[in-house]
């Protein structure tokens, strides 16, 4: 690969089920499987020795802002990497750990930002990846001011640290902080 990464490529000629197996320069692999009838999966695994890996999961179209990989737990429930970035190829992330993974679209609209306002793009970006959640239900209030208790909250969510509890929405955020 152009990024010096060796794909290795293998189909299921049964099934018609695909394995490619990404392993990159630092040791990490990206392992996508794809099942000719069922949902892809994902897993990086991180080198031994590596505490860090930085890695781009492929995709088969260019991802739009909306687009984040979730880690999929042992439980089955689904949490957001919110470092989740588009590129050109796929989404990168930075893990911590080795993780099964999915690619999805977490859009999230609200009545003031249409697709035509010009914070569209950014306003789904901090919305996909649960940065920023709007002012209420559905306004997210793109012509407001930030308070400094949203501004701690939105530093503690990219901490990740969890801020939905407290008697207040700003009160895991102002405790973290």
């Amino acid at each position: 690969n152009p990024d010096d990464s060796i794909t290795k490529t293998v189909t299921n000629r049964l099934t018609g089920d695909v394995v490619a197996t990404t392993t990159t320069k630092d040791g990490a692999q990206i392992i996508v499987a794809t099942p000719k009838n069922g949902t892809q999966t994902i897993e990086v695994k991180l080198p031994e020795g590596k505490d860090k890996v930085t890695v781009t999961i492929p995709t088969a179209e260019k991802p739009g802002p909306g687009d984040v990989v979730v880690v999929v737990k042992p439980d089955g429930t689904k949490e957001i990497v919110r470092n989740s970035l588009p590129t050109e190829r796929g989404i990168r992330i930075t893990l911590s750990e080795s993780a099964k993974l999915e690619v999805i679209s977490n859009v999230k609209r609200f009545s003031d930002v249409p697709t035509t306002h010009w914070a569209d793009e950014v306003v789904t970006f901090v919305a996909a990846r649960e940065i920023f959640t709007g002012t209420d239900v559905d306004p997210f209030s793109p012509a407001d001011n930030a308070t400094r208790a949203m501004l701690v909250t939105v530093l503690a969510r990219l901490d990740g640290q969890d801020t939905s509890a407290g008697k207040t929405w700003d009160e895991a955020g102002m405790k973290w902080a």
